[in-house]
């Protein structure tokens, strides 16, 4: 029994010294035109060792890239054990650019805290442990919501809503689905998903309808962004 308690002991701390790193929210998706637009990410340290973040930016490609015009602070950050800090993103766009959705990588580097005396005395390096690439997408300009549905149904069997949705627009966004009985008003949140410009989100990856809840009188599914209505959707 002892030696079984040990075991779980020893799995418990390597699994969380080598767990990566927390951080939310995970993009930014934000107007970057006239005031710029700014978003804080909360970073916490999972593991049972310190470790240090190293933040840098980088491009995706030459077309449509928002690297340079990216500040952020702070450019390192070391947290122990359960800690956590803030890092705050601010993007700013030129005057007169053309309008369109823009990205960067936002890039985080996770290093263990090593001494000169360990380097020297143990010969360790400075492994990486993460190395953590976020695409963050900033907007330029008036980019309307374009969304159109293919093959909407509701299976009341399966209790979930199939078809896809495809974002025809130029911006990429998180949307909200919902059931709607227009007669009653009557909303069922199905849950979100992020749409990228040009693809498509497939509904049935939305969790299964509530067995508590009544299908019968839904008739159409509405997408929201931010609390407003993008789509209806007939089923």
């Amino acid at each position: 029994m002892k030696k079984l308690i040990y075991i779980l002991v020893y799995i418990f701390i390597n699994v969380n010294i080598y767990s990566y790193l927390q951080i939310y929210p995970t993009i930014f998706d934000k107007n970057i035109d006239k005031n710029g637009g700014s978003e804080v990410y909360e970073l916490s340290n999972p593991t049972l060792s310190k470790v240090r973040y190293i933040f840098y930016i980088d491009k995706i490609s030459d077309e449509k890239d928002m690297s340079q015009w990216i500040e952020y602070y702070p450019k390192t950050m070391t947290l122990n054990p359960g800690e956590k800090r803030k890092l705050t993103v601010f993007v700013k766009a030129p005057e007169k650019l053309k309008k369109g959705e823009y990205t960067a990588i936002l890039g985080i580097k996770e290093l263990p805290i090593v001494t000169e005396k360990d380097i020297i005395e143990k010969n360790r390096s400075l492994n990486i442990l993460t190395n953590l690439k976020m695409e963050i997408a900033g907007f330029v300009g008036d980019l309307p919501l374009e969304l159109d549905g293919k093959n909407i149904e509701l299976d009341q069997n399966k209790r979930k809503i199939n078809g896809k949705v495809k974002n025809n627009g130029e911006k990429r966004a998180t949307f909200t689905f919902y059931l709607v009985n227009t007669a009653s008003k009557q909303e069922y949140y199905l849950g979100a998903g992020r749409i990228l410009p040009k693809k498509e989100f497939d509904l049935s990856t939305l969790p299964e309808i509530k067995k508590n809840e009544n299908l019968k009188n839904y008739n159409e599914v509405v997408i929201k962004d931010k609390n407003r209505v993008v789509k209806r959707l007939k089923i």
